[in-house]
């Protein structure tokens, strides 16, 4: 996981309900969240308990602040074992691969893996929270890329925000037809764009333009 240049974040305002969803997902606890995962075999996305696979045309608002890493262990085909934490609190909350726990003995491709993921809003009325993570090298890889950008455009005073569409493509390794995700950023917006947005003050399209929000005005004081 190559997260350690994220800078810290202090404007969340509008990341509060993200943060929660992922640290109670990391504790354990409950939350009004769509999890995504995706498959390097069959190079399909899914969402939630029912495996529905979401629409190609959806895209997805990323959140920074709810950038996440972690580990997960497979055994049987089965994850055995999951610590998870924002890469904002590595600090306090993260867990080293020396303690791990020993889910063994594990067959080849076994073990415990590197997790890496983040929150993103879909921007239909519902605007639902999805939770995608991933653990394989390859999509891995992908998802680091995106944050990598997103820490230089955040360090460099840029908007900051993606609005990904969800793509696939196809590699071959060890003689075998395997997928990795592709993250197209459609635009980057700011914060005060997408909160904009959500309040219902810029349309989808304002968005998708990179149209910023009008600044209030204040009275002043006599």
């Amino acid at each position: 996981m190559k997260t350690e240049n994220l800078p810290a974040i202090s404007d969340q305002d509008m990341a509060q309900a993200l943060q929660h969803t992922a640290d109670d997902a990391g504790s354990g606890g409950t939350s009004d969240v769509d999890f995504m995962n995706f498959s390097g075999k069959t190079g399909k996305y899914q969402v939630g308990q029912s495996r529905i696979e979401p629409d190609p045309d959806q895209v997805y608002l990323v959140e920074p602040a709810s950038v996440l890493e972690g580990w997960i262990c497979w055994k049987a085909s089965k994850p055995v074992g999951h610590h998870e934490w924002l890469a904002t609190q590595r600090a306090q909350r993260a867990v080293p691969f020396t303690d791990l726990e020993d889910h063994g003995p594990y067959r080849d491709g076994e073990g415990w893996s590197a997790l890496i993921g983040f929150g993103m809003l879909t921007l239909d009325e519902a605007a639902k929270n999805i939770k995608f993570t991933v653990n394989s090298i390859s999509a891995s890889n992908a998802l680091g890329d995106l944050i990598r950008e997103i820490s230089q455009r955040m360090a460099a005073g840029e908007p900051y925000m993606p609005i990904i569409g969800l793509g696939v493509t196809e590699f071959t390794a060890q003689d075998q037809k395997n997928f990795k995700p592709v993250l197209e950023v459609d635009v980057w917006v700011t914060r005060a764009a997408a909160a904009a947005y959500f309040d219902g003050e810029l349309s989808e399209d304002d968005l998708l333009n990179g149209v910023e929000p009008k600044k209030k005005r204040t009275r002043r004081k006599k």
